[in-house]
């Protein structure tokens, strides 16, 4: 589980509470109830905290091989954020539900954003999963 600190969001604020919340029910596994609570917030937080919550659906729909959903929540993650290292990562999430859905050339297209923003941020670790992933996309 990935804790992040949420941007205009008091700590210990009710909103706090029930991100906190859903990020342990995704972690043990319960995605419904995760999926009810970040819904339930989308509205009412920043762009730093909406794209950390389409990033948690995404991941949802996703492990539900629901990867159309996964795929927008990707997008909306993307266009909120303001960290180019998780815009690389959200790439690489969106590109991976695009080849699940077999359309190789939308994945190339995100893996090759989520390099060249890599290269740009010069991490090692996000260069050579970039890489690894856009050699898999070609190998479909």
């Amino acid at each position: 589980m990935m804790i992040v600190p949420f941007f205009g969001i008091a700590s210990g604020s009710s909103t706090e509470r029930i991100l906190l919340k859903a990020d342990s029910l995704k972690s043990v596994g319960e995605s419904n109830q995760a999926l009810e609570l970040y819904l339930s917030l989308v509205d009412q937080t920043k762009d730093t905290t909406r794209a950390y919550i389409h990033q948690n659906v995404g991941d949802i729909y996703k492990s539900a091989n629901q990867f159309k959903e996964a795929y927008e929540n990707y997008i909306n993650a993307i266009k909120l954020s303001r960290d180019n290292k998780r815009i690389a990562w959200l790439n690489m999430k969106a590109g991976s539900v695009c080849g699940l859905l077999e359309q190789i050339d939308q994945a190339l297209f995100h893996f090759d954003k989520a390099l060249n923003i890599s290269l740009k941020e010069n991490d090692d670790l996000l260069i050579s999963q970039s890489y690894n992933n856009l050699g898999l996309a070609y190998l479909k």
